[in-house]
């Protein structure tokens, strides 16, 4: 019920544009202006998770270490969050994409189909948005201390695809809108590619035992590959099995963005 209820909410939130392109005649500019805003209200209740289960679990996992250094000199191990690693991730992400947006729709804004941004119009969806929102939230949090750190790194992971999708739906559908002129192919890239994402994000991730075999073809040390791949499987078992213990003051190794899986 639970998976169901949140994918629910995430294909809820991503018909409202849909709906307002189709029934209230956004222009393509008013819906991406609500993706991106909509998107960053996720990530802000996604913080909230983080917070409440940190502070209800205690979990190892939440508590990341962080090396710092000042004017160059040696560097100094501390202690941060997971939650702080997330949003600095999420907030410097979709400041880039933003910029990108504004960017390329100034450029590219009459031959992708653009148009103006109506603000009454965003702000009537995002209050559609919060009303989602919200009422996912509520459902997370009376239980939410029963959970483990394996379902808060699902759901910030979750988020954070969110937020990188929008990278490839901006180049994606500015390539078709200006190469094969489609005007609203920038729209509807957005659509389906953010569609698929939430939908594929509620089923558990392909993780197999054993490398799978069709690899073989490409990989030219075939044995090599298969021993670096189970040592690194290895490694990430153990540090998520870790993760769910209490914390006592030693931090997890700091996340690396790059490992989330897709």
């Amino acid at each position: 019920m639970d998976r169901l209820g949140r994918l629910a909410q995430l294909i809820g939130l991503s018909t409202i544009p849909l709906a307002g392109v189709f029934w209230r005649s956004w222009s393509d500019a008013t819906a991406l202006a609500f993706y991106w805003c909509e998107t960053a209200l996720v990530v802000v209740f996604v913080a909230f998770r983080l917070i409440l289960h940190r502070r209800r679990t205690k979990k190892r996992g939440h508590y990341v270490e962080q090396k710092t250094s000042t004017d160059g000199g040696p560097a100094k191990k501390g202690t941060t969050t997971y939650n702080a690693a997330f949003l600095t991730t999420a907030a410097g992400f979709s400041f880039g994409n933003l910029v990108f947006l504004l960017a390329l729709l100034g450029l590219f804004n009459d031959r992708v189909g653009g148009g103006e941004v109506d603000l009454q119009a965003v702000g009537q969806g995002m209050l559609v948005a919060c009303a989602f929102v919200l009422v996912a939230f509520a459902i997370d949090i009376p239980r939410i201390e029963e959970r483990p750190f394996a379902w808060a790194r699902m759901t910030a992971e979750a988020a954070l695809r969110r937020v990188f999708i929008i990278y490839a739906a901006i180049f994606i559908g500015v390539f078709c809108a200006v190469i094969f002129d489609l005007p609203r192919a920038l729209f509807a890239v957005f659509f389906g590619l953010r569609l698929l994402t939430d939908i594929t994000s509620n089923f558990k991730q392909y993780d197999p035992d054993e490398p799978p075999r069709w690899m073989r073809r490409f990989v030219k040390d075939w044995p090599r590959y298969e021993t670096e791949w189970r040592t690194e499987k290895t490694a990430r078992l153990a540090r998520e099995a870790a993760d769910e213990d209490p914390y006592r003051g030693i931090p997890s190794p700091p996340p690396n963005v790059a490992s989330i899986r897709s």
